[in-house]
């Protein structure tokens, strides 16, 4: 099978469409970077003083690997994977009021 690779790449050198999905997806891989972060915290402070640092993401890895509560842990791990979910299909939901891009039909 022959590629109509000038249509395909748009004479860019990167394939169509790349741009725009990078574009869509940016505030939902922000969105569930910091629901995730645990390295800075673990490794900084381990919770801080009187909990300053004290995040979800740690919360879960003290609750399962330091506590041994591992049905806790999972528990706690399910209710982050629903609320990154809900949060990314709302993202996508209504991201498209909020930017408008020149090539689209409104």
């Amino acid at each position: 099978m022959v590629w109509n690779r000038a249509s395909f790449y748009m004479v860019t050198g990167r394939p169509a469409g790349f741009g725009y999905t990078f574009m869509k997806m940016s505030p939902v891989l922000a969105c569930i970077a910091a629901f995730q972060t645990f390295e800075v915290a673990f490794i900084g402070t381990k919770g801080g003083p009187a909990y300053a640092t004290w995040l979800y993401g740690l919360h879960i890895y003290r609750t399962s690997f330091e506590f041994f509560e591992m049905g806790y842990g999972s528990t706690l791990a399910w209710i982050m994977f629903i609320v990154l979910a809900a949060f990314t299909y709302f993202q996508f939901r209504f991201s498209k009021s909020w930017v408008y891009y020149a090539g689209e039909e409104r």
